[in-house]
């Protein structure tokens, strides 16, 4: 019994080491700067022994400072107000919270009456692969207001005549795309070649 514990511990912390390293590729792709190195394998897994938490904190591309806190299976950052106010303690600004399990309702709300900044509840298989590797996924792009005007509104179409996209998708939560944003999705079809594709982002 006590081995099958420690393969199941070692396993589930395998699991966490892969997360923590696509979640700096993910940081990568939503273009944040001075993001700290990377923790080794045995500092990572000490610190998340110590306090079922690590953190990894820089600036988003609005500049506003952010934080990743990615937290192990035994943690209750995400289900414990008391908890969620410990391990946030002297953050500030815009968090992404990833752990085995979202937000209960009742810490949403002491997180949108008490922290400083926007929330992002996230699970561990939103980042247990590296989406920007994965296959058979199209290019998604935030379009900037330049792009906008050249490629939609010069045609005639509003936010309004796009289809919609959920925050919710895992293209999203790794572009970083906020509601009201428009992506640009790239299609390559060897009969047709590329495609491009509109959706506005939705918080439902």
């Amino acid at each position: 019994m006590k081995l099958y514990f420690y393969l199941i511990t070692q396993m589930e912390q395998s699991k966490l080491r892969i997360i923590y390293g696509n979640l700096f590729l993910c940081l990568e792709k939503r273009e944040w700067t001075e993001i700290p190195e990377m923790l080794s394998g045995a500092s990572f897994d000490e610190l998340m022994k110590k306090q079922k938490y690590v953190t990894i904190s820089g600036k988003n591309r609005r500049g506003e400072p952010s934080t990743v806190l990615l937290t192990n299976i035994t943690s209750n950052v995400a289900n414990h107000g008391d908890d969620f106010k410990r391990a946030t303690s002297g953050l500030k600004g815009e968090l992404l919270l990833v752990s085995n399990k979202l937000m209960k309702t009742n810490v949403k709300q002491l997180a949108k009456k008490n922290y400083d900044g926007r929330v992002h509840s996230y699970l561990h298989s939103h980042f247990i692969i590296d989406m920007t590797r994965a296959p058979m996924v199209s290019e998604h792009t935030i379009m900037t207001p330049e792009e906008i005007k050249n490629e939609i509104e010069s045609h005639n179409i509003t936010r309004k005549d796009l289809p919609l996209i959920k925050m919710s998708d895992t293209q999203i939560i790794w572009l970083g795309a906020l509601e009201g944003d428009i992506i640009r999705i790239t299609r390559f079809s060897e009969s047709s070649g590329y495609s491009c594709m509109y959706r506005v982002v939705v918080n439902k």
